[in-house]
């Protein structure tokens, strides 16, 4: 089964493979189209029609719980593309303020990062410092 293009390709990992149960219906309807040929050819005898019908049974439990597993993976499928769409993001306004120690090392690391763009002097260096041990 191929997966629609507007989808991520890391969302498709995700996704279950559909195209084995599909492959397996196409089969079990080729083989009770067979078994049906084989009957009418046979004519109606009735140690033949007896085990037809054992067959066709079969055949119709297989296609039943194939279509099932089909229906299920389906359904799977679009319960991920469904939550995929859902995803919430929270805002910048909402999120909690940053921990002391975090915000420290964050002015820290910008701090670093303005003076490799514009080096301070030693004493505003020294000043900013001291601004952050506070």
């Amino acid at each position: 089964m191929t997966h629609p293009k507007n989808m991520p390709e890391e969302n498709d990992a995700l996704l279950f493979d559909a195209e084995a149960p599909q492959v397996a219906i196409l089969r079990l309807l080729e083989e009770m189209s067979l078994v049906a040929e084989k009957t009418h050819e046979e004519g109606e005898a009735s140690g033949s029609a007896r085990q037809t019908a054992e067959t066709l049974d079969k055949i119709a439990r297989s296609m039943s719980s194939t279509l099932k597993c089909l229906s299920d993976l389906q359904a799977q499928n679009d319960r991920i593309r469904k939550a995929d769409s859902e995803k919430k993001f929270t805002r910048y306004e909402d999120l909690p303020p940053p921990r002391p120690e975090d915000r420290k090392r964050f002015l820290e690391r910008l701090d670093h990062l303005v003076a490799e763009i514009e080096p301070l002097s030693d004493e505003a260096a020294a000043a900013r410092l001291e601004s952050l041990r506070k």
